[in-house]
């Protein structure tokens, strides 16, 4: 069984994988249907989850916001990454193109 954080979970399920970093358990949360609308776009627009949105509001709220770690390039661009179709394959090797 691939490992994952199982619903109200208390610890880790052992496996392969692991969704989340670290322990996690699940809230529910009733809100009004203008601000769900908004949450919704926001996750589509920045293509990640509407929980991951509500953990960063909330983290940024107590005070203890992502942001304030150290970010790699990596965590910046990972989104990014094999997303250029057009190019050659083998542009970082080829002595070619990287001619000026």
């Amino acid at each position: 069984m691939p490992g994952f954080v199982s619903k109200g979970a208390q610890q880790r399920v052992p496996g392969p994988l692991q969704y989340y970093p670290v322990t996690m358990q699940t809230m529910s949360l009733q809100l009004p249907d203008e601000l769900m609308a908004r949450l919704a776009t926001e996750s589509v627009s920045r293509r990640v989850t509407r929980s991951q949105i509500v953990e960063e509001t909330l983290a940024r709220a107590f005070g203890t916001s992502r942001e304030d770690q150290h970010v790699s390039c990596y965590d910046l661009a990972w989104d990014l990454i094999g997303t250029a179709t057009s190019l050659p394959s083998d542009i970082a090797t080829n002595p070619r193109y990287m001619e000026g």
